[in-house]
């Protein structure tokens, strides 16, 4: 199902530092190619994200142009923990393209409690960027659709 989606920014503009709520897109499609019997999935992840004008990409919050991110994502259930892997192509408009990897490792703590690590890696082809995080995070189910995601990252 195509999904939007707001993101909070917090930058040092002019010395100061200022929060900054913006409106950038991002259209999400999922499709799920293969589900086996042995809870092996593969899907692809297309994100289509652009900036709409409110000067997001002259104040640094956000990049120049739009982008379109294919990730080929794999899913793997070992025991009581959740394995997410993804590779993909990264085209920037206005930019240099790249590569995007992406590993989680997740666990159900409760019904509605999920705890989860992230490495994740990009890199342009031309090498002109790279950056590397690790994530650790939560997910709880409020109600069905809503689930409140928290994250604390490291670069």
């Amino acid at each position: 199902m195509p999904e939007a989606s707001r993101n909070a920014g917090v930058t040092p503009l002019s010395g100061e530092l200022k929060v900054a709520l913006m409106l950038n897109p991002v259209v999400r499609i999922r499709l799920v190619l293969l589900v086996e019997d042995h809870h092996l999935g593969i899907s692809i992840f297309p994100q289509l994200s652009f900036n709409p004008p409110t000067h997001s990409a002259q104040r640094g919050i956000t990049p120049a142009g739009e982008s379109l991110i294919l990730p080929m994502e794999f899913t793997k259930k070992l025991g009581p923990i959740d394995i997410n892997w993804e590779l993909g192509y990264n085209a920037v408009h206005k930019g240099s393209s790249g590569w995007i990897a992406g590993f989680v490792a997740g666990r159900d703590i409760t019904k509605k409690l999920e705890l989860d690590a992230e490495f994740y890696g990009i890199e342009t082809f031309d090498h002109s960027s790279h950056q590397e995080t690790f994530d650790m995070g939560a997910r709880y189910k409020l109600r069905p659709p809503f689930i409140l995601l928290l994250m604390a990252r490291s670069r």
